[in-house]
């Protein structure tokens, strides 16, 4: 259950972006379960938890321009293909979920996850992964004017980002919050997360890179989250609130900046690469090997401990990786 083919050299950045993304995702995973407190490591995480589905939601629409928006004729085989690997990946890490850290191997628990009533720890940004391509097949036109021109994609934006005040405590549906968001379970809604896509499919329309004006807009949104949690704590994540939502976008802006650098540097695009271009893959491999030790384990480790456990879960999420390609060729 591997992504599509890697992309090519000259977007290895975003490889290696998303390779990085799932090393965040694979460590903070690793603590949550099994470590110390997140307050040892608050600035860092709260930086880190900003970026992470924001960066994988910019990527989206990076490759889903180059490889769906830009050809003559697109093809629905690919978009099925995306939504129908996301979809897997999300019940493979929600049944691990249930039934080896919760032990919930019932029917209910069985038909509640089916119908997407239960969203299982760690696995809710995976339902979102696969409705954003079809999201992206539906509107191919409006998404492509909006694009086409910086003017309108602004102001959509704001549009967009102007959902993060909805009444979410009004939203009773769970089927709804999966679009727009809710309280009582984790969502991760696609409307109030779009900004991140239309920015990916912005940039990869345009071939930019991040320069110093969009590094600077980067940095000076960071700021200002880092002001207001100052003055009024930490902006909502669950549900997403306006500054919890805009400031991811500059994090991103300076999370792909330094994936472009990064790419350029042979060790760091080899290790890397592949793991991004195999990302729906190390995501699952890494969940459930969390759950197994989370059950096993606890939140028993301390700092040195919960890092050489993260590094091995994803030593050992790549071994595997490279035992499966070796078996397709």
């Amino acid at each position: 259950m591997t992504d599509t083919k890697p992309f090519p050299r000259h977007n290895l950045p975003i490889d290696v972006m998303k390779g990085l993304l799932i090393t965040n995702v694979a460590g903070m995973h690793t603590i949550g379960y099994t470590g110390v407190p997140r307050f040892l490591f608050e600035n860092l995480w709260d930086f880190l938890s900003m970026v992470t589905f924001s960066g994988f939601v910019f990527c989206m629409g990076y490759v889903i321009q180059l490889t769906y928006y830009e050809k003559a004729s697109p093809s629905a085989s690919m978009v099925w293909r995306s939504f129908s690997r996301a979809m897997l990946a999300f019940y493979l890490s929600t049944f691990a979920y249930f039934f080896i850290y919760k032990s919930q191997a019932d029917s209910s628990t069985l038909l509640s996850v089916l119908l997407l009533q239960k969203l299982g720890s760690l696995s809710e940004f995976l339902l979102s992964f696969a409705i954003f391509p079809l999201v992206a097949a539906i509107l191919a036109r409006p998404i492509k004017e909006v694009i086409a021109s910086g003017r309108l994609l602004t102001v959509v934006i704001f549009l967009l980002l102007m959902t993060t005040f909805i009444p979410y405590d009004q939203v009773t549906s769970p089927y709804a919050a999966i679009w727009v968001g809710g309280t009582g379970e984790v969502y991760y809604p696609v409307i109030q997360y779009f900004p991140l896509f239309l920015m990916g499919a912005y940039f990869a329309s345009r071939r930019l890179e991040p320069n110093g004006i969009h590094l600077s807009i980067g940095v000076l949104s960071l700021l200002v989250f880092e002001g207001f949690m100052l003055v009024a704590g930490i902006p909502s994540r669950f549900p997403p609130s306006f500054f919890w939502v805009f400031s991811s976008m500059g994090a991103v802006l300076v999370w792909y900046w330094a994936s472009i650098r990064l790419a350029q540097w042979r060790p760091t695009a080899v290790i890397f690469g592949p793991m991004g271009a195999n990302s729906l893959f190390f995501l699952v491999v890494t969940n459930i090997i969390v759950f197994g030790l989370g059950r096993g384990l606890g939140h028993s480790l301390g700092s040195l401990e919960v890092v050489s456990l993260a590094t091995l879960v994803i030593a050992s999420a790549y071994f595997l990786m490279t035992i499966v390609r070796r078996q397709k060729v």
